[in-house]
């Protein structure tokens, strides 16, 4: 948006479209794998101002690189496939977020179970929905590695998506078929750990809650 303010006000658009739900640094070292904007393909885009009641409309047209032999079709190609490595990542990033929210809230339930009779069934389930938690999230992002471990980031769905969105953004083309059979891999295997993730939600967490409500541990 344009942050306007007394005078003159100047918008750069960096021909880009928003980048992918970009993921927390909450686990440690790691720089999260994140997708910048994806670049506008040529064609005709409009521009819109609005202040107070009154709007402005202007149409203008991004050229294509005249150093560049792709088609248009080509480049509409691969943008499309673009957007949708962003919104698989943007998904795998949301269902992380909301894993590391639930492990958040489990752990203050166990210590205010401490010394109360059912502290034991507590402590039991929430080791189990801990691990369960851990596990698909460690599948969709990079997590910090135990105290001491040698073992550096292994690629996680997150890190494979951004790989190919680098590569069917690194020149001007169709993307190849290679490009959409990776895609397609990837986009199972993010749909198995998100169904895997409500799965989750819909069992172990709910008959969490429930033992919390039914034990009387105090909020």
């Amino acid at each position: 948006g344009l942050e306007v303010s007394a005078g003159v006000n100047r918008f750069l658009w960096d021909m880009r479209y928003p980048g992918a739900q970009k993921l927390s640094e909450v686990e440690g070292r790691y720089k999260p794998k994140e997708l910048n904007g994806i670049l506008a393909p040529p064609g005709i885009y409009k521009v819109r101002l609005t202040a107070g009641m009154e709007t402005l409309e202007e149409s203008f047209e991004l050229l294509s690189d005249p150093r560049s032999s792709a088609t248009q079709d080509a480049l509409n190609e691969q943008f499309e496939l673009l957007v949708k490595i962003r919104d698989r990542l943007s998904e795998v990033h949301d269902a992380a977020e909301r894993s590391r929210r639930i492990r958040g809230q489990i752990e203050p339930w166990e210590q205010r179970a401490e010394g109360r009779p059912e502290a034991g069934a507590v402590s039991k389930a929430a080791a189990s929905l801990k691990d369960t938690l851990s596990g698909v999230e460690r599948d969709l992002v990079a997590m910090k590695p135990p105290p001491g471990s040698l073992r550096g980031e292994v690629a996680r769905l997150n890190g494979q998506l951004v790989t190919l969105a680098g590569v069917v953004a690194s020149a001007d083309w169709a993307p190849p078929k290679q490009s959409y059979e990776v895609f397609s891999e990837l986009s199972e295997r993010v749909n198995d750990r998100l169904q895997t993730l409500q799965e989750t939600i819909d069992t172990e967490v709910t008959a969490f809650v429930k033992l919390i409500d039914d034990s009387g541990t105090p909020a």
